[in-house]
């Protein structure tokens, strides 16, 4: 099972598209890249509620990346996966550069859902798995938020601070 499969298996409210859409390149390239993109505006969100990180006032996804890099939240190697997820959703691209985009934008978003897995998957409590949908699958994480943990714990996110250079 991929990643994004999986991830949508455990978190089904984290991704809306089918998970065999992730199987295939799909007719409509498109929408999965929408979908994508979507998929990476609610990792960074539920990124921002685990770690106990408010989100900006004025909710862009851009200075939610800030945030969790700010705060040594998000491994610095994984902001371009971030940065090109929202690039390709870009209008104006012929149908051509569409497809071969989902292919790449595919692959990252795959990376990510299975850093997130690995990364956050111990936190997983029955509250967000078993909900609704994504507002109260956040509610739930941002009333019990791990991410006042020792930083230590989160080995992997460790590596993300910044080194005075």
């Amino acid at each position: 099972m991929t990643p994004l499969a999986e991830l949508h298996s455990t978190l089904p409210w984290l991704i809306s598209a089918n998970s065999e859409e992730f199987e295939k390149t799909s007719a409509s390239a498109s929408a999965l890249i929408e979908e994508l993109e979507l998929l990476g505006a609610h990792l960074t969100q539920c990124l921002l509620a685990f770690e106990g990180i408010e989100e900006p006032s004025d909710g862009s996804q851009f200075r939610r990346l800030n945030s969790l890099i700010n705060r040594g939240a998000l491994l610095g190697q994984l902001l371009p996966f971030f940065y090109l997820l929202i690039e390709a959703n870009q209008k104006g691209n012929s149908s051509a550069v569409v497809e071969k985009q989902v292919v790449i934008i595919r692959k990252l978003s795959e990376r990510l859902a299975g850093w997130f897995l690995k990364t956050y998957s111990p936190y997983f409590k029955e509250a967000i798995v078993k909900t609704d949908g994504f507002d109260s699958a956040l509610a739930a994480i941002r009333a019990n938020p791990p991410g006042k943990r020792e930083t230590a714990e989160r080995a992997p996110c460790n590596s993300g601070k910044m080194k005075p250079g």
